[in-house]
C-alpha cells in the first residue's frame, strides 16, 4: 500500500542529489516545493523531519569525489580549502554548475578552468578565504605552463648567445632576444611559491597580503620544469616587451615610449647581459638583423 508513496520520497531524495536547485527550493519552502507530488500523510511526516542540510553537504561530497582530477594540479588548494574546513561547501555550491548538461560533456582542462573560476568568484565573496585565492591561482598558472609544453604550439627553443658581455653595442642592437620558454608575469601580494610552500608541508597558520611583488613563471619544455622568481617592474616591461620578432633595438624603443623615454638606451644593456645569463632570453640567431 505504501510502494508508490515510498518511491515518491526515494525519487525526492535521488533528485536532491542531482537537482541542486530542486534542493535549495526545498530548503527555502519545503511545504511548498513537494506539495502536489503525492506522497501519503505519513511519508509527508517523515520528508518534514529530513535534514535538508545534510543532504546538501551529501551532494556536496559526491561533487568533491567526482573532482578528485583535480587535486593531482591543486595540492595546496586543497589542503586550504580543508584547513578553512570550507570543501564540501565549496563543491555543495558548485554542485549547480558541475551538474549542468554543457558541462558534463566537456573535456577535462575546461572542467577545471570552470571550477577555478567558480572558485575566484567565491572567494570574492569570502574574502577572509583570500590566500585560497593566491594559492590556486600560483597552482593554475603552473597547470597553464605545463599545459602549453605538452602542445603542439610550443616553439623551437632558442640558441643562447655565450658571451654577450663581449658583444659590441651596435652589434647587440640587432640582436633577436626570445623567451628561453613560455613565459608569464602575475601580480601577488605576497611570495606565492613561499605560501604554497607553508601549506604543503603543514606549517601554514594565516595570511597576512603583503606590498605588490611581481613574479615570473618560466617553463623549460626541456626539462619540464617551472621556475619563478621576483622582479622588478622595469625587468617585467622589458620582458612584456620580447616577443621572438623585435630586435633589441625595438625592444628597448618600445620599452622607452611607455614609460623610460629619460633613459639613455645603453642602461638596459646590464638587463639583457643578465637575463641570458641566466637563461631567461636566448636568441633565435645570433646575428640576426632587426629588419
Amino acid at each position: 500500500m505504501n510502494a508508490p508513496s515510498t518511491d515518491k520520497a526515494e525519487e525526492i531524495l535521488a533528485r536532491c542529489l542531482t537537482d541542486p536547485l530542486f534542493l535549495s527550493a526545498l530548503i527555502v519552502d519545503r511545504a511548498a516545493t513537494i506539495r502536489g507530488i503525492g506522497l501519503d500523510v505519513g511519508t509527508r511526516a517523515k520528508f518534514a523531519k529530513l535534514d535538508l542540510a545534510r543532504v546538501r553537504k551529501f551532494s556536496g561530497f559526491i561533487g568533491k569525489v567526482q573532482h578528485n582530477f583535480l587535486w593531482d594540479h591543486f595540492p595546496a588548494t586543497r589542503q586550504l580549502l580543508n584547513f578553512y574546513e570550507i570543501e564540501i561547501e565549496v563543491f555543495a555550491e558548485y554542485r549547480s554548475i558541475q551538474l549542468s548538461g554543457a558541462l558534463k560533456a566537456q573535456s577535462q582542462p575546461v572542467k577545471i578552468r570552470r571550477f577555478l573560476n567558480f572558485l575566484f568568484e567565491y572567494i570574492m565573496i569570502h574574502p577572509e578565504y583570500s590566500a585560497v585565492r593566491t594559492v590556486a591561482r600560483y597552482e593554475e598558472t603552473v597547470w597553464e605552463h605545463h599545459q602549453l609544453m605538452h602542445s603542439a604550439d610550443v616553439p623551437i627553443l632558442p640558441r643562447g648567445l655565450g658571451k654577450l658581455k663581449e658583444t659590441s653595442w651596435s652589434h647587440m642592437l640587432r640582436l633577436v632576444p626570445m623567451h628561453y620558454g613560455p613565459m608569464r608575469i602575475e601580480a601577488f601580494d605576497c611570495n606565492p611559491a613561499t605560501l604554497v610552500a607553508s601549506v604543503l608541508d603543514g606549517t601554514f597558520s594565516g595570511y597576512v597580503p603583503r606590498a605588490k611583488l611581481l613574479i615570473a613563471f618560466r617553463s623549460d619544455p626541456a626539462s619540464g620544469l617551472i621556475r619563478t622568481f621576483e622582479i622588478d617592474e622595469l625587468t617585467a616591461l622589458l620582458l612584456s616587451c620580447i616577443d621572438g620578432r623585435r630586435a633589441i633595438r625595438s625592444v628597448i624603443a618600445t620599452a622607452r615610449k611607455r614609460v623610460l623615454a629619460t633613459l639613455p638606451p645603453r642602461t638596459f644593456r646590464t638587463f639583457f647581459e643578465d637575463a641570458t645569463a641566466s637563461g631567461i632570453i636566448g636568441f633565435a640567431e645570433e646575428f640576426q638583423s632587426c629588419g
